[in-house]
């Protein structure tokens, strides 16, 4: 058995670690919440999103979906995506790609 939790910020809520709630840094919070967590792969507070996530045997992509409002005619932009690949009874999951520089080098 495998097993991963995937989970995104609301398309309309407020994020609990956006900059509208906790200010200018909010991104670094985000930063440093997967640096010091082992097995967070990727926060982003500051965006809104869903997860779109394709599956096909032991293999998976799962994709961060940022979206600029949830009006019609929105804006969607990918703003992270991880493979998934089940290796030897446990999950494999690739780093993060679609990451800025500051982002790359903490993850």
């Amino acid at each position: 058995p495998v097993g991963v939790e995937l989970a995104a910020s609301s398309v309309s809520a407020p994020s609990a670690l956006g900059e509208r709630l906790i200010g200018a840094r909010a991104r670094d919070l985000s930063l440093l919440i997967t640096r010091d967590n082992p097995a967070v792969r990727y926060v982003s507070g500051e965006s809104h999103g869903y997860i779109d996530l394709e599956l096909e045997g032991d293999d998976g992509l799962a994709r961060f979906v940022a979206v600029e409002t949830a009006s019609p005619g929105y804006a969607a932009w990918l703003q992270a995506a991880f493979r998934l690949k089940r290796e030897a009874g446990r999950l494999g999951v690739s780093r993060p790609r679609g990451l800025g520089l500051k982002q790359r080098f903490l993850f």
